[in-house]
């Protein structure tokens, strides 16, 4: 195992210990089995896995201290109302838990905005905004477009 997948391994470790969050837990969260999440303790991931970056946000780790290249979407134009919600928020250091405490909604609702299931009343999107400094118009833009994307389905 490299450097960084060894270092990434143990700050799952050291995260999860920290935050007092089990294996069921945290695999129930990412929707994964149990068995994933021990081999992530052992072996790290890379960030191609598809539930790096969840794990990333959930632990409140910085994908970029174990993948300098790694990019996140930083600007809204061409990229989802979840994918720029998530961005905002990770840009900010937020964990989800806080997030949600800070908007006063629940954890699970402000995961349906990010995960693209559901989307933010307009009152609720000015506030997303305001807590991650992100534009209102362009996130306004987005939210009609999934809106409309999501009527024509």
């Amino acid at each position: 195992m490299d450097e960084a997948r060894k270092r990434f391994a143990d700050d799952v470790i050291s995260a999860m210990e920290e935050l007092n969050v089990s294996v069921a837990d945290l695999a129930a969260l990412l929707k994964v089995k149990k068995f994933s999440v021990y081999e992530v303790r052992s072996k790290g991931l890379t960030p191609k896995s598809r539930y790096f970056l969840p794990l990333c946000e959930e632990l409140g780790l910085d994908p970029r201290a174990y993948f300098p290249d790694f990019e996140r979407a930083a600007s809204p134009e061409g990229e989802s109302l979840a994918r720029a919600l998530r961005s905002g928020r990770l840009g900010r250091g937020l964990l989800v838990k806080t997030a949600a405490c800070l908007l006063n909604i629940n954890r699970m609702t402000l995961s349906l905005y990010e995960n693209g299931k559901c989307l933010p009343s307009k009152a609720k999107l000015a506030r997303l905004c305001e807590l991650y400094g992100l534009d209102p118009v362009a996130m306004r833009v987005l939210r009609e477009k999934a809106a409309a994307a999501r009527a024509g389905q």
